[in-house]
Formats: C-alpha cells, sequence, structure tokens
C-alpha cells in the first residue's frame, strides 16, 4: 500500500531510494510555440552521488524557506517525491522543484497523487498557478497535460537558462 505524507529535512535521505532512471523513445521540443514530437530514444540513467545530493541540497534550501515537500512511500521505501518553493517567480506562481517516481512505480496513480498534493498546497498561497520546467521526455509532458498544465508564455527567463531544453508549463487555478 502506497502512503503519503509532507516530508520533513530528516526524510530526504531517503532520496536515494528512487531510481528515476527512463528509457526514453520520444521528446518534446518547441517550434514556434507548438509541441512537435521528435524521436530521441536513449536511456535516462539513475542519479550518481553527486546528483543526488544536489537534489537532495535543492528539496533542503526550499524546506528551509518555507518549502512544501511530499513524498509517497511503499513499506518505508521512497517512492516518489514532489516539492514546491513557496518563493513566488514571474507571472505570480511558485515553482515545481522536483517531481520524481521511483521506475518501477510509475503508471500506479503515484505521480498524480502527489501533484495534486502540491497543487492543493499551492492554491493556499494566493498566487496564480504553479510554474513548471518540464523535462521535455514526452511521458513527462503528457504527464503534465493529463493533469491541466499547458505550455506557457510566459516563460521565467532564468530557470529557461537553467534548463533550456526543458518544456516550460503552468498550471493555473
Amino acid at each position: 500500500m502506497i502512503t503519503y505524507r509532507k516530508l520533513i529535512i530528516e526524510d530526504l535521505e531517503k532520496v536515494s531510494d528512487i531510481d528515476r532512471s527512463e528509457p526514453i523513445d520520444e521528446s518534446y521540443i518547441l517550434e514556434n510555440g507548438e509541441l512537435k514530437i521528435s524521436e530521441n530514444k536513449k536511456e535516462v540513467p539513475n542519479w550518481d552521488d553527486e546528483k543526488r545530493k544536489e537534489v537532495k541540497n535543492r528539496i533542503e534550501n526550499a524546506l528551509n524557506e518555507g518549502g512544501i515537500a511530499f513524498g509517497a512511500y511503499e513499506e518505508g521505501k521512497l517512492v516518489g517525491l514532489a516539492s514546491l518553493s513557496k518563493k513566488v517567480i514571474s507571472a505570480e506562481r511558485v515553482q515545481l522543484l522536483t517531481f520524481h517516481v521511483d521506475r518501477k512505480h510509475r503508471g500506479m496513480g503515484i505521480g498524480g497523487k502527489l501533484f495534486d498534493l502540491i497543487v492543493s498546497e499551492a492554491n493556499t498561497l494566493g498566487v496564480r498557478g504553479i510554474y513548471i520546467s518540464a523535462s521535455s521526455k514526452k511521458n513527462s509532458v503528457d504527464f503534465y497535460l493529463h493533469k491541466g498544465c499547458d505550455v506557457t508564455k510566459d516563460i521565467d527567463q532564468e530557470l529557461l537558462q537553467e534548463e533550456p531544453m526543458d518544456i516550460h508549463m503552468e498550471y493555473l487555478f
């Protein structure tokens, strides 16, 4: 059984439980404001120790600044995680910082539940919505589209510089 709860800093040691590797067949690119599918066969590897530490630190910093994170657990193992910064960025939105579901647990509704928890939390902040710098992987973008997100026309330039290949999306309330 999957259980969900808010994470605290001490929980972040469990980030290493998540296998974020994934085979990719297709990705999206944005051309003239339109999503186009591009063949892109590759294997996205699991995090190495350096990347795992970076993800953990990013979430920890957000929590220290009042952000929120939720975890999905199965028998004590962290199998999904989502975090939200409470720092308001362009166009009155807060940023979805991290969103990952363990490879063996995808397609079970865990991501949908985590996203709903993040939306519920963000909706209490008095902002317009959530800004998402989504991986261009077809599965990722399709997930966000299914959840009601749209490609944003109001792109945060700082986040675009950090992740120029991402698909920049938003979920508006």
